[in-house]
């Protein structure tokens, strides 16, 4: 291990974060914290990295305007948004996957409403989320 490692943090995107167990608990708990303070703290940079395999395409013009209307919603209290767009146009997919999870792992909201027009498909959603909470390696690492 390098013995500058927390002064610089360039060397983060080098380390192979499957060599995290040869570390020290010390150098483990230093990594993690690194990791908090350099990973994407934006919503478009989080959905990049952590759910890449929901967003296949570059993001439309729709999708940089629905990124950014959620990224600073909860500072709009008690604003709401409502969204028509086509169906497949992803509305979904950020408003109730990239957002609540963004929200959660950053600590945005202490508690988070998924709703929908039928029971099944908000149970669809709720699962989805578990889902990446379990399974994505990629968030569990950095989000512990």
């Amino acid at each position: 291990m390098r013995n500058d490692w927390s002064d610089s943090v360039s060397w983060l995107s080098e380390f192979d974060p499957a060599g995290l167990d040869l570390l020290t608990p010390e150098e483990q708990a230093e990594y993690h914290q690194i990791v908090r303070q350099e990973k994407p703290q934006t919503l478009a940079d989080f959905s990049a990295v952590y759910l890449r395999n929901y967003f296949t395409y570059a993001p439309s013009q729709f999708h940089q305007w629905l990124v950014g209307e959620l990224t600073c919603l909860h500072q709009k209290r008690p604003q709401r948004l409502s969204v028509i767009a086509p169906r497949g146009s992803a509305k979904s997919t950020w408003s109730t996957l990239a957002y609540p999870l963004w929200c959660a792992v950053h600590g945005i909201e202490p508690y988070i409403v998924l709703t929908s027009d039928t029971g099944d498909q908000a149970e669809k959603y709720l699962t989805a989320n578990r889902d990446e909470l379990e399974s994505n390696e990629a968030l569990q690492r950095d989000y512990p």
